[in-house]
């Protein structure tokens, strides 16, 4: 039988043994809670930097668009600035086609009007020619007994074979579908023909 020493000494060396195992456990454990912790630290920092990875990807992809979008839009807004430069090159031609045309117009009403004028001068030559015909003829006749043939009438007065009216009023028609030029140059225009309203 162990003496109360012995028992302490024994008991207190089990108590050592049994520390010592707890110890090893604590040890094990933290070391284990530790790796698992440094893996799972690992497995975050490799996941954050896929994401960071994919997501630089990403921007740089839209970054790319962007760039593609601004480039095509430059060269939209430089080929829409040539269209319109093209554009307002044909609507000044038209404008000035549209100016002469006006003048032409003009002209050929003036020329129309002179014509007009220049019928009425005929047809009062025709008048006082048949009418001095007629005199002649009569003077003879009753002088001398002579019965001169005096041409007819139509003779005389050949017509103009050209419809003035029918002209003209085309040339209105013209003008109307036009539209006078601006506010200014319509109320200029006043020479050969009447202004469209």
């Amino acid at each position: 039988m162990l003496n109360k020493k012995e028992a302490q000494t024994k008991f207190l060396s089990i108590s050592q043994n049994i520390e010592a195992e707890l110890d090893e456990i604590l040890s094990n454990r933290k070391e284990g809670i530790e790796d698992e912790l440094e893996e799972q630290i690992q497995r975050m920092k490799e996941e954050a930097e896929s994401k960071i990875t994919k997501t630089t990807a990403e921007i740089d992809e839209e970054k790319m668009r962007l760039k593609e979008y601004s480039l095509l839009m430059i060269e939209l807004e430089e080929e829409g600035n040539k269209l319109r430069q093209t554009m307002d090159n044909h609507l000044k031609r038209v404008a000035k086609f549209r100016k002469e045309l006006w003048g032409l117009l003009e002209s050929m009403g003036t020329e129309f009007k002179s014509v007009m004028e220049l019928e009425k001068d005929y047809e009062k030559i025709q008048n006082d020619a048949f009418q001095r015909a007629n005199i002649l003829k009569e003077h003879l006749e009753e002088k001398f007994g002579i019965k001169s043939i005096v041409p007819e009438r139509h003779v005389f007065s050949e017509k103009i074979k050209i419809d003035l009216v029918y002209e003209t009023e085309k040339l209105q028609k013209t003008k109307v579908l036009m539209g006078p030029l601006d506010v200014s140059e319509a109320e200029e225009s006043s020479v050969g023909l009447e202004q469209p309203a």
